[in-house]
């Protein structure tokens, strides 16, 4: 569920991405390969988004130690709307890029057992993307269209 809610710092608007309920277990599978693969690609920022790595970054704050693998992961955040359309374009060119290595036999293959968060995490973003007015719909709705894990998540 996405509401509109004024920035933290008294600028702009930002949406909240509300993320979950998703298996704790799959949570921790997919955000520890995702940071070993981003980790990998951490010279090609077009592979891995930025967002994704450091102290500060998504992954970081997904691992935190309430998120445990017999629980449930939830997470939340008032998110300024631009950086979630760019997190969402970085998971896209991730996705096209890994399921490319494979494809031609390479060792980046999602964990299946991560499968569920993902598609949890994916579908819970674009809807926050969504509710953010006609235009962002408009591209949600293309996204859908073109990207497999999109379409599934939906």
């Amino acid at each position: 569920m996405a509401r509109r809610s004024p920035a933290l710092d008294g600028v702009g608007i930002q949406v909240r991405v509300d993320v979950g309920p998703v298996a704790g277990a799959s949570a921790i599978a997919w955000i520890t390969w995702a940071g070993d693969v981003c980790r990998d690609l951490r010279d090609d920022p077009a592979a891995c988004p930025p967002l994704l790595l450091g102290p500060g970054g998504y992954l970081a704050q997904w691992k935190c130690p309430g998120h445990s693998a017999g629980g449930t992961f939830r997470w939340h955040a008032d998110v300024d709307p631009d950086e979630l359309e760019y997190l969402i374009h970085g998971l896209l060119r991730l996705d096209a890029q890994l399921a490319a290595e494979v494809e031609d036999g390479g060792q980046f293959p999602a964990p299946d057992d991560g499968r569920e968060f993902y598609l949890v995490l994916v579908r819970d973003m674009l809807y926050a993307l969504e509710m953010e007015g006609m235009g962002r719909a408009a591209f949600v709705d293309q996204l859908r269209c073109c990207w497999p894990s999109a379409a599934e998540a939906n």
